[in-house]
């Protein structure tokens, strides 16, 4: 059982016929991943319940969106003519559909086991479990991996450890990033769970406002999930079941940019969450520390390419701070 009030009325009710889940997949240029995705999901169809896969494209260019066919399930492809990020493109499809549940998943996803899907589905149909408002599931490599997806929520204390790599020299004072692998083998209660695969009642995901747009890409979901705990609906882990992520499927070519997008996520977060002056000092860390100790690393290390990545993506920040350090609290 996990939680305590308030609780939602009910378990997971929906129409005879209609879906149950409506899954959202936000595709930017994802390649032959995203029909990946969508080929798995409908040879599993017959034993999962009745799902709408919903297709958000954010304005690709490489064809990806196009002719997307599924045999048994209901398919519908939204094409956004702007990028309008992992968090607008979600709340499109969100729009589009009417399902009790919804199911987040990356592109780079794929769902090989039925139990993925059913199994937190069981655990929201629980009426003891009626105040978890999100779910989550062990995501794995192309290896069979564990990866490493639970974090804690950042704080002041532990932003500075990880701008600053504090947490690994001396893990025994700050937090890591993520968890230790051991802390992804058995079933709880967390602080958030990765937007790669984020079961969520539509009840609180509407009741929050959806995921916040003021997050293009990153740190959207431990926002949302944030939010959630606020309000009383926290998140929980199922560690028994899996799927396989490849991870950074769709932005692997373009690092500069991602480390533009992840550290800029996180000074908002920052900004949103904590309280004036330590978001402000967070921030401060993010533009300043951060970039140097990635710098001094890759300088160490050799690795020259990483440097200039570093280099751009703290330029696009540093242009763009004046825009996001205008960021409120929530």
């Amino acid at each position: 059982m996990a939680g305590s009030a308030p609780r939602l009325p009910g378990g997971v009710v929906s129409a005879a016929g209609s879906p149950e889940i409506d899954v959202v997949i936000v595709n930017w240029n994802a390649g032959r991943l995203v029909s990946d995705c969508i080929a798995a999901l409908d040879k599993l169809a017959h034993s999962l319940p009745c799902l709408h896969v919903i297709v958000v494209d954010n304005a690709s260019t490489d064809g990806s969106a196009d002719n997307l066919v599924v045999a048994n399930l209901q398919l519908s492809v939204i094409k956004s003519r702007a990028n309008l990020g992992f968090a607008g493109g979600c709340n499109l499809g969100v729009e589009a559909g009417r399902a009790p549940i919804l199911l987040f998943l990356n592109p780079d996803v794929i769902v090989g086991d039925p139990a993925a899907v059913t199994t937190p589905l069981d655990f929201f149909r629980n009426p003891a479990n009626s105040s978890t408002g999100a779910c989550g599931v062990q995501l794995r490599d192309e290896y069979g991996a564990i990866a490493r997806t639970l974090s804690p929520f950042p704080t002041p204390r532990r932003a500075f450890g990880w701008m600053t790599a504090l947490d690994r020299i001396v893990p025994a004072l700050f937090d890591p990033h993520f968890l230790p692998v051991a802390e992804h083998t058995y079933s709880r209660r967390v602080d958030s769970i990765m937007g790669a695969y984020l079961m969520m009642r539509r009840e609180v995901f509407e009741m929050l406002g959806g995921f916040s747009t003021r997050f293009f890409v990153y740190y959207e979901d431990v926002d949302l999930c944030r939010r959630a705990t606020s309000a009383g609906f926290p998140s929980w882990f199922v560690a028994d079941v899996s799927v396989m992520h490849e991870g950074c499927g769709t932005t692997h070519s373009i690092r500069a940019l991602r480390y533009f997008y992840s550290t800029r996520s996180r000074i908002i977060y920052g900004l949103r969450h904590f309280s004036r002056t330590s978001g402000l000092l967070t921030a401060a860390g993010w533009l300043v520390i951060d970039p140097l100790v990635r710098i001094l690393y890759s300088v160490a290390t050799f690795s020259f390419l990483s440097t200039g990545q570093t280099l751009r993506g703290a330029a696009m920040l540093w242009r763009d701070s004046v825009n996001f350090m205008k960021e409120g609290r929530v």
